[in-house]
């Protein structure tokens, strides 16, 4: 006979966001209650994600705290500098570059055409790119109006979402989360991405573009 407690097997499909990737553990409910939970998700978008999480966290001196909070959904505070630093890119700097429509599709297909496929995350109220790059890159980072978060910043944590996290509300991946070195970004697609704010810019589309063209120009970093 089944208890108040127990639970159904967490055989149904993963909950899929707008564009098909999995934003969570299916719910279920307790048996004999209103009491909504949900079980770890077994899905092959979680399984594969794993991996990711398993590298994010690698070198953290406590990697359960990182995990007990993506388990609850939320970001985990992890150590830019140690196997990866940081490149911070205002949103509206990487979307003057794009030519017309700036939904999301629009946005990835902006960072894909400069080579950069994976590590790129979004700030919770979406103002923000933070992109993964190779450790030390912080060291020589002199393209202004993005600052690189490396091991020298006072200050050198990032908010890190859940691998599986692909859709807002809240911090997401735009692209995949890394699963090891080979998946972070080359510093050099980053400047190339901001160089296509300086050729919109020379389009004369609006006074805007030209300035925010002229941050992504070389010269001395600011930070």
């Amino acid at each position: 006979m089944r208890t108040e407690d127990s639970r159904s097997h967490a055989t149904e499909p993963c909950r899929l966001g707008q564009h098909g990737t999995c934003i969570g553990a299916t719910p279920i409910r307790r048996v004999g209650t209103t009491r909504t939970d949900a079980l770890p998700c077994t899905c092959p978008c979680h399984r594969t994600t794993d991996k990711a999480g398993r590298w994010l966290v690698s070198r953290e001196t406590h990697p359960r705290v990182a995990r007990e909070a993506w388990s609850k959904g939320l970001p985990a505070t992890l150590r830019a500098g140690i196997h990866f630093d940081a490149v911070h890119v205002p949103a509206a700097l990487v979307e003057d570059g794009i030519r017309g429509s700036r939904d999301r599709d629009a946005v990835e297909r902006h960072f894909r055409a400069v080579g950069i496929t994976t590590a790129v995350l979004v700030s919770r109220r979406r103002d923000r790119y933070s992109i993964l790059v190779p450790p030390d890159t912080a060291d020589t980072w002199n393209v202004p109006g993005a600052q690189c978060l490396g091991a020298t910043n006072h200050t050198n944590y990032l908010a890190t979402p859940p691998p599986t996290r692909h859709e807002p509300p809240g911090a997401h991946w735009l692209l995949p989360a890394p699963e090891g070195d080979q998946d972070l970004c080359v510093p050099d697609c980053i400047r190339a991405l901001l160089a296509c704010t300086r050729l919109v810019g020379l389009d004369g589309r609006t006074g805007d573009h030209r300035h925010h063209a002229s941050l992504a120009g070389d010269g001395p970093s600011p930070l």
